[in-house]
């Protein structure tokens, strides 16, 4: 299994820790992997060059990773490569629908930085520029069928964290993810929780 994108903390990886499989932890930033406790195995790498065999992984999966990406289908094209036949992506993904996203693509990155350290207290160097070239269902769904991908699930989801260090903001951000339960606001979560299978030959 491959966490690509893992950063310095790899949540999403606990899931499979029980689970008698081989996880390898990538990431770009070399400081972040660095401090990233939860992989035993880590590797420095551009996410477009892979330093992997052909048919290398079942599984890969990466959380939050692909709104900072400015040339997501040469990504998804070598998760193609490094995937075995019938091997799947698990991903989450920022909605660009949703509000909050909304507003982190169309401010600079300076401007995006500022209002992330107020409304949420993440440090500067966790904020990275962000393209959102692939963040909606309608353009993963295109990129990765012509990849040779198909999806397998599709789950829209919420998410409070950028929230919690305000009381304020974090009460009226349930109220408004509450609302996004109606079935016509559900395409505003704040996340899409994807699967994707590759197609064998």
């Amino acid at each position: 299994l491959l966490d690509a994108g893992c950063g310095w903390k790899s949540s999403i990886i606990e899931r499979f820790s029980n689970e008698d499989i081989k996880i390898i932890g990538t990431d770009i930033d070399i400081d972040a992997l660095a401090d990233n406790v939860t992989h035993n195995n880590k590797l420095g790498s551009d996410l477009e060059k892979l330093p992997f065999k052909d048919c290398t992984f079942d599984i890969i999966i990466s959380k939050c990773v692909f709104e900072h990406i400015e040339k997501p289908e040469v990504v998804f094209r070598e998760f193609s490569r490094v995937l075995k036949k019938g091997g799947c992506i698990i991903a989450i993904f920022p909605n660009i629908y949703n509000p909050v996203m909304l507003v982190g693509k169309l401010t600079p990155l300076y401007m995006h930085k500022k209002l992330m350290r107020t409304a949420s207290n993440i440090h500067e160097e966790d904020i990275y520029h962000t393209y959102f070239r692939c963040n909606s269902v309608r353009t993963l769904d295109i990129m990765l069928n012509k990849i040779g991908f198909v999806r397998e699930e599709l789950k829209p989801s919420g998410d409070f964290i950028l929230f919690m260090f305000s009381r304020v903001s974090f009460h009226l951000w349930i109220i408004f993810d509450k609302l996004t339960n109606n079935r016509y606001l559900k395409f505003t979560k704040m996340n899409i929780c994807i699967c994707y299978k590759k197609r064998g030959h």
